[in-house]
């Protein structure tokens, strides 16, 4: 086994988990259906999240079939696992650990929103950091209006929570599929 097998493995692992916990949560909130109260923008976030966990997938697969052997050092393991790990946490707080009768979907939605925002906000700075550090800024007005969008939203959540998911979902698509678009093969 390669190095970055190896490293790709391990990347691999964390992903897995994470859409392994979005299948989980969205069945079992299939299964309680009767036992809450929906709220639908939260349906919206389940196949955003997704898609962004699919785009790492195929960002590693890339790199696994790479036609040279790459040489890693901790600090682009550590610059992966800073960019993945989040999504993985953010997969883990989109679902409630138990559902009881009267479950208020949109409650806990509103409780688990802003730690997400938070932690796309530092992601966002992260990414605008080492874009510029590495010279290489393709897609980053995307990035930086995002992380100014995160911001605002923040603070004014529940007025601007609609305006944020179809902003910033149409961002990463634009960021996914225009800016850096990934090819296998």
């Amino acid at each position: 086994m390669s190095p970055t097998e190896y490293i790709a493995g391990f990347f691999l692992i964390i992903i897995g988990f994470s859409v392994s916990e979005l299948l989980k949560g969205t069945a079992r909130l299939i299964r309680e259906r009767r036992q809450i109260n929906f709220y639908w923008p939260f349906y919206l976030v389940i196949p955003f999240i997704f898609e962004i966990l699919i785009f790492w997938f195929i960002w590693v697969f890339t790199m696994i079939n790479a036609d040279t052997d790459k040489v890693w050092s901790i600090f682009e393991i550590a610059d992966i696992s800073i960019q993945v790990i989040p999504w993985a946490f953010i997969s883990y707080l989109m679902f409630p650990s138990r559902i009881k009768e009267g479950f208020d979907m949109e409650k806990f939605y509103f409780e688990n929103a802003k730690i997400i925002i938070v932690i796309t906000i530092a992601l966002a700075v992260y990414v605008i950091i080492r874009m510029i550090a590495s010279g290489n800024d393709q897609g980053i007005i995307a990035v930086i209006v995002s992380l100014v969008l995160n911001i605002i939203v923040l603070f004014g959540f529940r007025k601007l929570h609609l305006v944020w998911l179809i902003s910033t979902m149409l961002l990463v698509n634009y960021f996914i599929f225009m800016a850096k678009p990934l090819t296998i093969g």
